[in-house]
């Protein structure tokens, strides 16, 4: 896999992101303890912080973020989303 880059409260931590209708809606950083940049982080022991990349807008809700390196994290997921829908259009052609 993909190595992560960030440690957040001394956890190897990585970002997740979701989308409803190719949206983003929402994010936190997965953590675990016991596991390395490497590792699948989605297993027992994980464990979440939120991220709030408008501090100024919400108040104090999770872990700080840069307003730019959020709206990065947005469109590397509507590319995923779209790069998704379009392997799916191409199995279903595949299908028939």
């Amino acid at each position: 896999g993909v190595p992560t880059i960030y440690n957040i409260k001394n956890k190897i931590s990585e970002v997740v992101i979701y989308q409803i209708d190719n949206n983003l809606v929402g994010g936190f950083y997965r953590s675990h303890t016991s596991k390395s940049s490497r590792d699948n982080l989605n297993s027992q022991g994980m464990d979440f912080q939120k991220i709030c990349p408008h501090l100024s807008k919400y108040g104090d809700c999770g872990i700080h973020h840069d307003i730019n390196i959020f709206d990065v994290y947005r469109i590397l997921a509507r590319i995923a989303g779209i790069a998704a829908h379009r392997e799916i259009i191409n199995l279903e052609a595949q299908s028939k």
